[in-house]
């Protein structure tokens, strides 16, 4: 039980981090670049 309850923990605080990081990089519009890319790439022809 201890060992699941690691696994679960460790699996918990990877997301949080991860999400932590989406958040700052979208607050300083990080994901300008590949949203631009995106909508420059996909005209219609």
């Amino acid at each position: 039980l201890k060992e699941q309850l690691s696994e679960v923990s460790d699996i918990c605080f990877f997301l949080l981090a991860a999400s932590t990081i989406v958040e700052v990089v979208d607050a300083h519009q990080g994901f300008k670049v590949v949203t631009n890319a995106i909508k420059t790439d996909s005209k219609k022809q």
